[in-house]
C-alpha cells in the first residue's frame, strides 16, 4: 500500500514532481521529476531518485537499494529515440555494490489509443550497458554486460469491436 503525491506544472506548463511513497513488500520513497516539451531538442525528460527495501523471501534478508537516474526522449511522429543513465547504490546482507547504467531505445508506434488498439503497429529496440563496481568474486562472472531487448506487436481489427493481438519479444544479456 501507499500513495503517491503530485505537484503539476512545476517549472511551466507540462512539468509535474511527484514523490512515490509505498509501504508494505516493497518499501519506498522517491521524488521524481517529469517535463514535455513542444520545443527543443527533447520532447520529454525524465530524472528521480528513490531509496527501496524489499525483504528477500528465500534468504529472509533485506535487499536496499538507492538509485538516481536520468532519461531524454525526442519524439518524431510515431517515431521515439531515448536515452538514459543512472547509478545504484545495492546492499544484500554483507555484499555491497554500485551499478552505473546507460542505454538508448527507439520506439515506433502507430496506435492512436494506446487502450483499444486497432490496425496498428507496435515495435521497440533497447540495448543497456551495466558496469559493477565491486570486482567478481567468481571467476567467469563479467563485471560489465550489455543487455537488449526488443519487442514487436501487431493490432489488426477483424469482425465489429475484435481485434487480434500478436505479439513477439526477445531479450538478451552477454
Amino acid at each position: 500500500y501507499g500513495a503517491q503525491l503530485a505537484l503539476v506544472d512545476v517549472t511551466g506548463q507540462g512539468g509535474r514532481m511527484s514523490f512515490p511513497l509505498t509501504w508494505g513488500g516493497t518499501k519506498q520513497a522517491g521524488a521524481e521529476f517529469e517535463r514535455a516539451f513542444t520545443k527543443g531538442p527533447f520532447s520529454r525528460i525524465d530524472i528521480g531518485s528513490s531509496i527501496e527495501r524489499q525483504m528477500n523471501p528465500a534468504f529472509q534478508i533485506n535487499d536496499d537499494r538507492r538509485r538516481v537516474w536520468a532519461r531524454a526522449e525526442r519524439a518524431v511522429g510515431p517515431l521515439r529515440l531515448g536515452v538514459k543513465g543512472g547509478w545504484q547504490h545495492v546492499s544484500f546482507d554483507t555484499d555491497r555494490d554500485d551499478i552505473r547504467s546507460v542505454g538508448g531505445d527507439i520506439t515506433l508506434d502507430t496506435r492512436v489509443d494506446r487502450l483499444l488498439p486497432r490496425n496498428a503497429v507496435y515495435a521497440t529496440g533497447s540495448w543497456e550497458h551495466l558496469s559493477f563496481g565491486a570486482a567478481p568474486s567468481e571467476p567467469g562472472i563479467a563485471s560489465t554486460i550489455n543487455r537488449t531487448r526488443f519487442e514487436g506487436r501487431g493490432y489488426i481489427g477483424v469482425i465489429g469491436q475484435t481485434t487480434v493481438v500478436l505479439r513477439a519479444v526477445r531479450e538478451d544479456a552477454d
